[in-house]
């Protein structure tokens, strides 16, 4: 009696311990809940050619919200200035025909104006909690902007209140996951200048 308790014992830790791989292998080959990180390159509007940095950070997906972190690196600042990368705190750049300076200190200054930005080592960075849903394939986040007009939101196809001058966007996206890795395309569709319409690949790493 006794090793037939100790053999239906194994059989259940047996039977959990397959329950628990199962869910691990659900939630790593088909599930966005979790943590990852993510690049943002830039594209022309067919998605195609030679494709730009354009973001990176991390994302983390709960069973309703999402949490976006955009890091914003000193390599970052000095791409924006179209300048040259001396060293990790050092860039070079051109102004009205003359080289100037841009340092790390002078990226740090920048972000304590914004409030919406938080130093850090290498630069700054900008998080946002938005809502989601997602089935299957098709991922709508919700974003709100504060503080603009009905205008400004008619522009982005957005959702406009005027109780407290907000406005909300649904980004409607096909992602595609695949074990620890997911992607999705993300369009800007410019209809009065077609030729500044572009394209970002979302590239996702589970971490």
């Amino acid at each position: 009696m006794k090793n037939l308790l100790i053999i239906l014992l194994f059989l259940g830790l047996v039977f959990w311990s397959c329950e628990d791989e199962e869910a691990a292998s659900d939630v790593g080959n088909d599930s966005i809940i979790g943590s990852w990180n993510f690049t943002a390159t830039e594209y022309d509007s067919t998605c195609t050619g030679d494709g730009e940095l354009v973001g990176q950070g991390t994302m983390v997906f709960n069973e309703t919200d999402v949490i976006v972190t955009n890091i914003f690196s000193f390599n970052y600042f000095c791409s924006l200035y179209n300048g040259t990368l001396i060293d990790d705190t050092t860039c070079v750049y051109e102004l009205f025909l003359f080289n100037d300076t841009l340092t790390l200190s002078n990226i740090h200054e920048i972000c304590e104006e914004d409030s919406l930005l938080t130093l850090t080592n290498t630069g700054c960075s900008q998080t946002s909690t938005n809502s989601y849903t997602f089935n299957e394939s098709l991922l709508i986040i919700y974003s709100t902007e504060y503080g603009v007009s009905d205008y400004e939101c008619s522009e982005m196809m957005g959702t406009y209140s005027e109780s407290d001058s907000t406005c909300t966007d649904a980004d409607t996206v096909n992602i595609t996951i695949n074990g620890d890795n997911a992607t999705f395309n993300d369009f800007y569709t410019d209809y009065y200048y077609p030729e500044y319409s572009y394209c970002n690949v979302i590239e996702l790493d589970r971490q």
